[in-house]
C-alpha cells in the first residue's frame, strides 16, 4: 500500500475554470501505441472523483490489461517490458492535460506489477465486503479482494464493493460530466435511475466519437448488504454493446460480510 500511496504525489487536479478545456483535450489526447493497452485504466481514473484515487482504487482493470501485456513472458522479461512502458508513459504525461495526469497513479505500480497485481497473498474480501452475483455457468468469472470480474458477450464487467460515501462522490462526479459534455461536440454523458428487483441506483452512460467511437457504462448501486460500483466495457476497440444482457442478472447482486464504517471507527479508537 505504501507504493500505491506514493503515486498520489504525482497526481494533478484539474481546476473549475478549465473543465471544458480539459474535457476537450481528454477526448483528443491519444496514448502512444506502445502503452495504448492502458486506455481502459485512463477511462476508469478520469471518470472517478479525484479524492477517490487512492490506495483503495479497484485495480481489477489495471490487472486485466497488464496480465494481457505480459502474457507468456518470464518475470524478468515482464519487468523489463513494464519499466520501458513506464518511461514511455512518463514522457507522455509530461505534456498531457490535467485530467489525464491521473494516469500517473500507475507509474509506481507497473514496475512492481508482479508483486502488487499478481502476488498471491490473502485475496479474501476487504472490510467493504464481498460481491456476490448469479451468472450463467458458462460465463468466465474471477473473484478476488471482494471484487468480481466477468466476461460475457464481448463485454467486461467489474464490480467493486464500496461504502455509501464513495457512491455519493462517484454520482456527483458523473453528474458534473453530464453538464460538461453538453458543451463539447462528439461527447455525450447521460444518467438514468434504475431498479433491478431490490437493487436500485443510477446508471451512467458515456459515449464519444472523437477520435474513435467509445462507450462505457457505470453504475452506482445500493444492493442488499451494501453498495457497489459497476463498470461495463467492450473488450473490442471502437465497438458498441448492449449491456442489457448483463443487467438481466443485476437483481441477484449482493454484498456479503460488509463491516459498517461505524464499527471500523469504533475499533480504530480502541
Amino acid at each position: 500500500m505504501a507504493i500505491i500511496n506514493r503515486s498520489l504525489t504525482s497526481l494533478t487536479l484539474y481546476t473549475a475554470e478549465r473543465l471544458v478545456t480539459v474535457l476537450t483535450e481528454t477526448l483528443m489526447a491519444n496514448l502512444p501505441d506502445r502503452i495504448s493497452y492502458l486506455e481502459p485504466v485512463r477511462k476508469q481514473l478520469t471518470a472517478m472523483a479525484a479524492e477517490d484515487i487512492n490506495e483503495d482504487v479497484d485495480l481489477s482493470v489495471l490487472r486485466r490489461v497488464v496480465r494481457k501485456r505480459i502474457k507468456g513472458k518470464s518475470i524478468e522479461d515482464s519487468c523489463v517490458l513494464l519499466n520501458e512502458d513506464v518511461e514511455k508513459l512518463e514522457k507522455w504525461l509530461s505534456s498531457a492535460n490535467e485530467k489525464d495526469q491521473r494516469l500517473a497513479f500507475v507509474l509506481p505500480i507497473l514496475p512492481e506489477a508482479n508483486e502488487i497485481l499478481f502476488a498471491k497473498p490473502n485475496k479474501g474480501p476487504t472490510e467493504r465486503g464481498e460481491v456476490s452475483m448469479e451468472l450463467p455457468v458458462d460465463v468466465k468469472v474471477k473473484k478476488e479482494y471482494g471484487c468480481l470480474e466477468a466476461w460475457l458477450n464481448k463485454m467486461f464487467l467489474s464490480i467493486m464493493p464500496q461504502y455509501q460515501d464513495g457512491i455519493e462522490r462517484l454520482t456527483k462526479e458523473f453528474h458534473r460530466n453530464i453538464e460538461r459534455s453538453a458543451q463539447v461536440s462528439g461527447c455525450a454523458y447521460s444518467a438514468v435511475a434504475v431498479r433491478y428487483g431490490n437493487v436500485v441506483g443510477t446508471k451512467f452512460i458515456s459515449k464519444s466519437s472523437v477520435p474513435i467511437f467509445d462507450k462505457s457504462v457505470n453504475y452506482a448501486l445500493e444492493v442488499p448488504g451494501g453498495h457497489v460500483i459497476c463498470t461495463v466495457l467492450s473488450v473490442r476497440v471502437s465497438h458498441d454493446f448492449d449491456e442489457s444482457n448483463l443487467e438481466a442478472h443485476f437483481s441477484t447482486l449482493r454484498v456479503l460480510n460488509c463491516t459498517p464504517p461505524a464499527i471500523l471507527q469504533a475499533n480504530a479508537g480502541k
